[in-house]
């Protein structure tokens, strides 16, 4: 399979967006509280945004992630820079926020304002006319203000680029501590790490999965939001029990990683659903496959837990798939697809 972009399997502007955050070259943290904080000033429909306006909010997101992990840059030459260093100093209390703000408005939009749109050497969106430099604004585009009246996809959006953004510092920290397997917590919803015995909470998973199929259900593709969903085993947990009761044996799969796991709706979650009485008819195990490749391409915290589940390279990660449906026929787990479906699968059937 080739390397797709959510762009490159449907044009519209959610998926431009999330191309630019999650395949968008990253060296300090500064696209995510600028994403967010356009997103924010979008929803109110206000246009015309200056740099003083810019600097509050942006800091603000800053603070808040430093705050959970100092790591906010790829090398120590971003992280002791003038505007990430003057963000520690106002965490330690050596400064305070007027000094802050100052030091923001100068230093905080340098790059990242014409950045931010830019994936490889290509500017895919227009989200704003940048007039930093002229009148000290930036001014977004009609197409952003009308994407924006989707309360519930812009706040879903802002979501996954804060759990994007958790994935990204914790990709910045490895040197101090190697990336271990992520697993995910039923009782929490967290995804998480385990650190001298302790569980290290990364992020969220509701948002993170979100990122990869959009605001609808994985099977129906009915809209959802955060609170109307649940994160649902594609391969129900069903298997590694008759495994064991057939084989005698456990199952070398672990069905709570990242790559078995799916937003669902209520519906297609519950006893008139799929459950975890039935396997997902081929089309969908497609469609997990192809995720899967984005999570690969694009989130390097993620990508090592995969790979280990289920191989280094998209072949084998495919194939490994293709044994484990065949596991689910013979232990005797039906197909099911949702009785009424209420779009396109993002994926299957674009290649």
């Amino acid at each position: 399979m080739s390397r797709k972009t959510f762009s490159d399997y449907k044009k519209n502007i959610d998926n431009d967006i999330r191309t630019i955050i999650h395949y968008g070259v990253n060296v300090a943290c500064y696209k995510f509280p600028f994403l967010q904080t356009i997103l924010d000033y979008a929803s109110q429909d206000i246009t015309h945004i200056k740099r003083e306006e810019l600097a509050k909010p942006f800091v603000e997101k800053i603070i808040k992630h430093m705050k959970k992990n100092p790591f906010q840059g790829n090398s120590e030459i971003i992280r002791n820079g003038t505007m990430l260093k003057n963000v520690k100093n106002f965490i330690d209390g050596k400064i305070n926020m007027e000094r802050l703000l100052l030091v923001t408005e100068k230093e905080g939009f340098k790059d990242v304002v014409r950045a931010l749109p830019i994936v490889g050497h290509t500017q895919i969106i227009e989200l704003y006319k940048d007039e930093m430099r002229t009148n000290k604004q930036i001014i977004l585009t009609d197409n952003l203000l009308k994407f924006a009246k989707n309360k519930n996809l812009v706040n879903l959006l802002s979501l996954g680029t804060d759990t994007r953004w958790d994935l990204q510092q914790r990709s910045w920290e490895t040197k101090n501590h190697p990336e271990t397997l992520i697993e995910y917590n039923e009782q929490s919803g967290d995804l998480f790490e385990w650190r001298f015995n302790n569980r290290h909470n990364i992020t969220s998973s509701k948002p993170t999965l979100i990122n990869y199929q959009g605001d609808v259900c994985f099977y129906c593709r009915k809209s959802v939001s955060l609170e109307n969903c649940e994160v649902e085993h594609f391969i129900p947990l069903d298997l590694a029990k008759r495994y064991f009761e057939r084989k005698n044996k456990k199952l070398k799969y672990n069905l709570n990683n990242i790559g078995n796991l799916v937003n669902a709706c209520e519906e297609c979650n519950g006893p008139n659903g799929k459950w975890h009485l039935y396997t997902p008819s081929k089309e969908y195990w497609y469609e997990l496959h192809a995720r899967n490749e984005q999570i690969c391409n694009s989130d390097k915290p993620l990508e090592k837990t995969i790979q280990s589940n289920l191989g280094m390279t998209s072949e084998e990660r495919h194939q490994k798939l293709v044994k484990l449906k065949e596991l689910c026929n013979e232990f005797s787990m039906q197909d099911w697809k949702p009785k009424k479906t209420y779009g396109e699968l993002h994926y299957y059937r674009n290649e």
